[in-house]
């Protein structure tokens, strides 16, 4: 019997606990580790995984769920679909095959779907940090079979107790990407705090109080130095800062430079 599971975790599991037979026809490629249901069901042999796709695929698309099911029409001696819907894309693909029995009619309207909770995927780690625009939560979450992924959420107040919210998933295998492009906006703004620190540190090297907060004291001593004919460069060497630093200081003092 073959068996095609079009986002069924849940007739997945199902079929496992009741040991029925499987032969699990994948539209991605096959994932190195699976949840314990699923490892043993492979080593009772009630369960056969198969896929024609390569390490590539690792999200389901159309070109890979035709491919797949073309590959189940193609191999099954009989197929028997409860309903699919007329005029969809499966209904379109068996079009024409003999060996496909379709249970309802052709002009067959199932009945109002019942509709029921899903067992949401796993929390592995999640984090919580607060902005000017309100709330971005990083939650690393396990779907029901096991692969982790990581989930982005932003949450932002529109008044009234209103809130809107925007999320994005992203595959651990695509978070390496994710972060390179990431680190380019930070390099695009100038945010980078590591090297904010590494031109802090050079610019101490060459001139040990720069950025240091100016006191009431330095200040009248840069006054009184000023006024006593000393240079801009000669300043610089008094106070350990940069020209542009002893500048600004001046000025801000209500020095008119020359």
């Amino acid at each position: 019997m073959w068996k095609s599971f079009k986002n069924g975790a849940g007739s997945l599991s199902y079929a496992i606990r009741k040991k029925i037979p499987i032969i699990l026809v994948l539209a991605e490629s096959i994932k190195e580790e699976w949840p314990l249901p699923i490892k043993l069901a492979l080593e009772e042999k009630r369960l056969l995984i198969v896929t024609a796709c390569n390490d590539k695929v690792h999200r389901i698309n159309h070109q890979s769920a035709y491919e797949r099911n073309e590959i189940i029409l193609s191999l099954a001696n009989h197929i028997i679909i409860g309903y699919c819907r007329p005029g969809g894309n499966i209904n379109k693909q068996i079009s024409g095959k003999a060996n496909v029995t379709l249970l309802h009619k052709p002009h067959y309207q199932p009945a109002a779907p019942t509709f029921m909770m899903k067992a949401a995927d796993s929390d592995v780690m999640t984090y919580r940090t607060s902005t000017k625009g309100g709330e971005i939560f990083l939650d690393i979450k396990q779907d029901l079979c096991g692969q982790e992924y990581l989930k982005i959420t932003q949450s932002k107040h529109q008044g009234n107790k209103d809130f809107h919210r925007e999320t994005i998933f992203i595959n651990k295998d695509e978070i390496l990407q994710f972060k390179q492009e990431l680190d380019r906006a930070i390099e695009y703004w100038g945010l980078n705090p590591i090297k904010q620190k590494q031109t802090l540190r050079s610019k101490r090297e060459e001139y040990g109080n720069a950025y240091l907060p100016w006191e009431k004291s330095a200040d009248d001593y840069l006054l009184r130095l000023y006024e006593e004919g000393k240079t801009i460069h000669d300043l610089t060497e008094i106070f350990e800062r940069n020209d542009g630093a002893i500048r600004s200081r001046l000025q801000k003092l209500g020095v008119k430079l020359k």
